[in-house]
């Protein structure tokens, strides 16, 4: 007979799970920092469920590096997947990044120490602008403990290159950190072309959005870069390591993604998830990094989100972490239940 399953609360759920990351990877020897990298989000096709998830796991965790590998925002008003396909999201570029802003970037930059109040006024002026409304930020205080990084996605560039092609005149008078309310936030943006921005971690540990795909993205992208390098782009969780001997390994990771099934595209064999670790900030630059998976139905109906009914999130080896449960016209309940076994 099945045992009934345990109930808890969120907080003590996440609190177990980062308890069991800390033991495996070691992670208070010596001068080692945290960090942890989130991946693809696409705002407005981010699952709330997997960004509530990663915030509670961010406190608990207190990183000293939260890097944003690309893709937080979808930017599908520039896309020429809405004239194909269509789509039932936001229609104006603003929408998107108003949700992105308030559903995603600012709750995780709440999670990490930033103290952050903000207005969201109809813009006053000329008649072109009525009805569209902007965030206006009334305080931001960043986190003294937590370095963020956001390192642009192609997700992202398609402002700049929507720019290049429909207003080449304008191009460059609108910086995307600006738009994006990097800057504001006091973010570090780092600038992208074809995917290829980079975010030296350490001396040994590089961080990218990524270019590529295929049935092992992560060995693909340690082929071209030769060294140890955490990713995103593929929506896929993947890992490559090449062995020198003399314990010295090199080590390829992709995230995995944050996000729901866009509606305008099919992609087989999405992972959710995030990568979670430590580094050290010395001559030497040693590192360790983990994937922190997260399952659950994930197809898009926005804007009903009827897929975050369900969601789990565990570790990849096979303890228990913690489950999320969404029921109609009620808030989450947490409950907590092995594993076992792995995924």
């Amino acid at each position: 007979m099945e045992k009934p399953r345990q109930k808890t609360n969120k907080k003590s759920a996440i609190k177990k799970a980062v308890k069991t990351l800390e033991r495996r990877l070691n992670i208070d020897a010596g001068t080692r920092k945290r960090m942890v990298a989130l991946s693809d989000l696409h705002a407005p096709f981010h699952s709330a469920a997997c960004v509530s998830l990663a915030c509670s796991f961010l406190r608990s965790y207190k990183p000293s590096l939260l890097l944003l590998l690309g893709d937080v925002f979808d930017f599908l008003t520039l896309s020429r997947y809405v004239r194909v396909h269509g789509h039932s999201g936001p229609q104006k570029t603003y929408e998107e990044i108003n949700i992105g802003l308030t559903e995603v970037l600012i709750p995780l930059l709440q999670s990490v120490g930033w103290e952050i109040k903000y207005n969201i006024t109809e813009v006053q002026g000329h008649p072109m602008f009525k009805g569209v409304h902007r965030i206006v930020f009334t305080k931001v205080v960043p986190s003294k403990t937590c370095k963020v990084v956001f390192i642009e996605g192609n997700h992202e560039a398609r402002l700049m290159r929507y720019m290049a092609a429909m207003a080449e005149a304008l191009e460059g008078m609108l910086p995307i950190a600006d738009v994006l309310k990097t800057n504001a936030l006091g973010i570090e943006y780092v600038h992208s072309k074809a995917g290829n921005g980079i975010y030296h971690v350490t001396r040994l540990l590089t961080a990218m959005h990524g270019t590529r795909y295929g049935l092992n993205p992560a060995k693909l992208t340690y082929e071209d870069w030769g060294a140890s390098v955490i990713s995103g782009h593929t929506h896929k969780e993947s890992s490559w390591r090449k062995r020198f001997g003399c314990g010295r390994d090199d080590i390829s990771m992709t995230s995995g993604c944050l996000s729901l099934e866009p509606p305008y595209r099919d992609v087989a064999g999405e992972t959710r998830g995030f990568i979670a670790g430590w580094y050290e900030a010395d001559s030497e630059g040693r590192f360790n990094v983990e994937h922190v998976r997260i399952s659950g139905n994930f197809e898009t109906n926005y804007p009903d989100r009827e897929e975050d009914k369900r969601v789990e999130l565990f570790s990849p080896w096979g303890e228990f972490v913690a489950e999320y449960e969404k029921k109609p016209g009620e808030g989450g309940v947490w409950v907590s239940r092995p594993v076992g076994g792995g995924r």
